[in-house]
């Protein structure tokens, strides 16, 4: 009939069975002998309703229950002990240690009570109590070596590390030599300063399993440490002994001689470990990170960077990583054909990484290899369609190669997948007036460069080319005026922009102005480009000064680089619009 109280009597069933197997439930049981048939059914009944209760997380409800349990049963040490786990995750901290320490005094041989009360006075910075409760744990469980270690750490809080030394010993009395408790025992001595006690425990992990090299590598992490060099090198030796073809001997050689400032020595033993098929990648990867910030201005750590990372390449060629770090090394020595062929090779093994086509498309755009740039970014984009980095890779190289429709069509999408980064957006609308003007529509371009000038209003490069456009087009002078000086006066000095302003005012009519500007656009270009000269020439042409202006356009034409109209120019010793 007690099932009757029970919305969900398979809930009810698993509960008394977990509770059933319990060794806190039989204490329980015990605890009611006094009670009176009435009460021992009320304290069962609340009892397992809290146990329900809790295992359901209605932890408030539960604590209630237990509470009536204790009310009834005063003598009750699981619902002390349950409703302390209860009262302590509601913070309430002083009543929660105030009931496990009512279980506990009622049966303190019950490891359980005593682990919980232990844990809560540690909890409350009672580190003292806390040990007592270890040692009384120790005591009535001499066989479980858990105890033992709890009471070496609460010992070790308490600063008493002689006394946590001899519990370390008194485990390896009874549980024999362990490497955790090894390196605990270590700890301590070097807490103490006394290195050749912790030295003498790894000599016991040493002469248990000698040919472990990892024991060895403790120990000369020891020594290197606390600048024990002479020690350091007797232990590499050991190990070499032991381990004659393990990577860490050649590890702790190239540590040990760059520690001493013989760094080619070290430098040789860092190769000879890189060529250790059985160095771990991810270690390889870490030592060759480390030299990114040393390579970037100093040449000796550049050359080793290239030499370990050309190893680590041939060694683990089967890995994406390797031919990845060795590009990256490359590409900083601009070396950027040879980092290419690593980049090329990293993404044979792995296509899906963005950063190895990024830096694979950025050596592109360095060389100017624009075909390969724009051929490479299409296939960036199809296997990283929401990169806006790569579809103006795209558009820029298909620009150059006068492919403008494309370079439109790749541009448009990739601006619209550009978020919270204005500068490539700006990047994109330039680009996108370039393309728009080649083409001759003139509209789009023009609105792309205002919508790059609304972002970044002092954008030198788009100033100078918008201005210059206009004034081909004989379009918006006053705007193109306005824009040039600008540029001008954020960038004193650059040839290409004082060129643009002087055109500008050529097609306004103000040659004198324009050749004053022209002058200086050409003192400031090292060399000055033919159209320059031939700009100047035209300049000179509308100021009446017709044999200069000829002697300018010679100039122009003795570069090679030149306008379709300039040989028309000579010919007729006249000025010749379009």
């Amino acid at each position: 009939m007690m099932f009757k109280y029970y919305k969900n009597a398979t809930l009810c069933t698993c509960v008394m069975l977990l509770l059933a197997a319990n060794p806190i439930w039989a204490q329980r049981k015990k605890n009611n002998s006094n009670l009176s048939e009435g009460e021992k059914l009320a304290v069962d009944k609340n009892f397992l309703d809290a146990n329900r209760e809790k295992i359901m997380g209605n932890d408030v409800h539960a604590l209630d229950l237990f509470e009536a349990v204790i009310k009834v049963d005063h003598k009750n040490a699981a619902s002390y002990y349950e409703a302390s786990h209860l009262l302590w995750k509601q913070k309430k901290a002083l009543k929660a240690v105030e009931y496990a320490n009512i279980a506990a005094g009622l049966y303190p041989d019950n490891e359980w009570y005593l682990m919980w009360q232990a844990e809560l006075l540690q909890r409350m910075g009672e580190n003292k109590q806390a040990l007592k409760v270890y040692e009384q744990l120790v005591e009535i469980k001499p066989n479980n070596i858990e105890f033992y270690l709890l009471k070496a750490s609460a010992l070790f809080d308490e600063k008493k590390y002689t006394e946590a030394i001899d519990v370390y010993n008194e485990v390896e009395k009874r549980f024999g030599v362990d490497p955790t408790i090894i390196r605990e025992k270590q700890r301590i001595w070097l807490k103490l300063g006394k290195v050749d006690k912790a030295a003498a425990e790894l000599e016991k992990l040493i002469a248990k399993q000698p040919d472990d090299p990892t024991y060895y590598i403790l120990m000369i992490e020891l020594y290197q440490a606390n600048n024990l060099y002479d020690d350091v090198l007797k232990t590499i030796k050991r190990l070499e002994t032991a381990q004659p073809n393990h990577p860490a001997v050649a590890l702790s050689y190239a540590e040990y001689y760059r520690t001493i400032h013989k760094n080619d020595l070290s430098f040789n033993w860092l190769q000879k470990a890189f060529t250790n098929a059985d160095l771990q990648s991810e270690l390889k990867t870490k030592v060759l990170m480390s030299y990114i910030g040393l390579a970037q201005d100093n040449d000796t750590m550049m050359q080793q960077a290239l030499e370990l990372s050309k190893i680590f390449s041939q060694t683990n060629s089967a890995e994406f990583i390797p031919h990845a770090m060795y590009g990256d090394f490359l590409m900083m020595d601009k070396q950027l054909e040879p980092a290419m062929l690593q980049y090329r090779e990293a993404l044979k093994i792995e296509k899906n990484n963005v950063q190895i086509w990024q830096q694979l498309l950025q050596c592109s755009a360095e060389l100017n290899n624009y075909q390969t740039l724009a051929d490479d970014s299409k296939e960036a984009i199809t296997f990283f369609p929401d990169q806006p980095l790569f579809y103006y890779f795209n558009g820029v190289a298909n620009g150059i190669l006068k492919k403008n429709d494309e370079a439109v069509q790749s541009l448009n999408n990739g601006a619209k997948l550009v978020v919270d980064n204005d500068n490539l957006l700006v990047e994109f609308f330039s680009s996108l007036g370039d393309n728009y003007h080649s083409l001759k529509k003139y509209t789009e371009s023009d609105a792309a460069y205002e919508k790059a000038l609304k972002i970044d209003p002092r954008n030198i490069p788009v100033l100078n080319n918008y201005a210059y456009y206009l004034s081909l087009r004989k379009s918006n002078l006053s705007r193109a005026a306005e824009m040039s000086k600008l540029s001008n006066d954020l960038s004193p000095d650059n040839g290409t922009y004082q060129d643009t302003y002087a055109w500008v005012l050529f097609q306004q009519g103000n040659y004198a102005q324009a050749k004053d500007w022209q002058a200086k656009a050409i003192k400031n270009s090292n060399p000055p480009s033919g159209t320059l000269f031939e700009h100047y020439g035209d300049i000179l042409y509308k100021l009446g000064e017709v044999a200069e202006a000829l002697n300018f356009w010679k100039k122009a034409k003795e570069t090679g680089e030149f306008s379709d109209l300039l040989e028309v120019k000579i010919s007729r010793s006249a000025y010749v619009e379009n």
